[in-house]
């Protein structure tokens, strides 16, 4: 965070040609402290912007790092602790034989970062151990049997005398076969909790299956992926199927 500061609260002694220094003092304070007290060990750095020369400082027990500072040039004031920094201009205090600014800032303590930083070890490491104890289980997953299930989408209401699904082709077992229809799709749940459905079970795997009307009008052919300790369905679409005789009512 960056501000460039106009200080009005520097006391200035003396009136001469020219000041030779300015006496700048940062006071950082204790920002969970009710009575604003200056934390000690705060590390403060002064750069000149012209030179680049840094000067450094610790905070005593009243929270104050002192520097004395050659007027004239634009300076950097930063605290890394709290990521702060603004600019200080000493060229208004040329005037003055001898100056004197105070800046005030309250900032979180190094007592405070350092159990943040202990804290945030910490919720890292049981993140690491959540996300390390999920893989595992997905792992194990991954391996269990999965079950598709299928549905006839039958949006007209055609007669079929209902759907007959076959694992494989249609010469394969009968999976299942069911005289309700939807109208349209639904979710898996819908599917699920039906009192009639075609399920299969089986281990993770890519599969084929055949299914036909009960009319033998219609008939689907596809292959589906089966993913461990997973359901998923299958919506087979009337008017998508394939015809394959024409219907005897006609």
């Amino acid at each position: 965070m960056r501000r460039i500061i106009h200080l009005c609260s520097c006391l200035l002694l003396t009136l001469s040609s020219f000041a030779q220094s300015v006496q700048f003092t940062f006071v950082y304070q204790d920002i969970e402290s009710s009575a604003a007290a200056g934390v000690s060990g705060v590390t403060v750095e002064v750069e000149n912007i012209n030179t680049q020369k840094v000067l450094k400082a610790v905070t005593n027990q009243k929270g104050e790092a002192v520097f004395n500072l050659p007027s004239g040039p634009t300076y950097d004031v930063n605290i890394p602790l709290d990521d702060f920094s603004f600019e200080f201009k000493t060229d208004r205090y040329r005037k003055y034989s001898q100056a004197m600014a105070k800046v005030s800032h309250k900032g979180y303590s190094p007592t405070y970062y350092k159990e943040m930083t202990i804290q945030d070890s910490l919720d890292n490491l049981a993140w690491e151990k959540e996300q390390a104890e999920w893989e595992r289980q997905a792992a194990i997953d991954a391996k269990k049997p999965g079950t598709m299930l299928f549905y006839c989408i039958n949006p007209e209401g055609i007669y079929t005398n209902g759907v007959e699904v076959y694992d494989g082709d249609e010469n394969g077992e009968l999976i299942g076969s069911v005289k309700f229809y939807w109208r349209g799709e639904t979710c898996t749940g819908s599917v699920e909790n039906a009192q009639n459905k075609i399920a299969i079970t089986k281990d993770p795997g890519t599969y084929t299956y055949y299914a036909k009307t009960g009319d033998g009008v219609h008939e689907w052919r596809g292959e589906y992926t089966i993913k461990g300790n997973s359901t998923k369905k299958i919506p087979l679409f009337l008017d998508k199927a394939k015809k394959i005789r024409a219907n005897a009512s006609k």
